[in-house]
């Protein structure tokens, strides 16, 4: 039976945001999100999301998807998939900073 999926936010979940800097501009790794997905991925299959790729910001999503992994694999921050499409993707539970303040 495969894993249920977990979609958890980029910025302001896992990196620090102190606002727009540019696609490419991720912030440090929050403490504690090594640990935290480490953990939820033993239970869950764990997506990250993130909205960087949007029509006013002349990137691609394989662009964005590209600059996302780098910093999560330059960061050892465990994952499944990185979505960066339109919408969220289809999942069990979201982790997102604006939906409900992470701390």
């Amino acid at each position: 039976m495969s894993k249920l999926t977990v979609c958890v936010d980029l910025d302001g979940v896992l990196a620090k945001y102190d606002g727009w800097k540019g696609v490419e501009i991720i912030g440090d790794p929050i403490e504690g999100a090594y640990w935290f997905l480490k953990e939820l991925r033993q239970h869950f299959r764990v997506v990250i999301h993130t909205t960087r790729c949007h029509p006013a910001v002349q990137t691609t999503s394989s662009d964005t998807s590209r600059y996302v992994r780098d910093w999560l694999d330059r960061n050892h921050i465990p994952y499944d998939e990185v979505y960066t499409g339109r919408g969220k993707p289809i999942a069990v539970a979201y982790i997102d900073d604006r939906a409900v303040v992470c701390r």
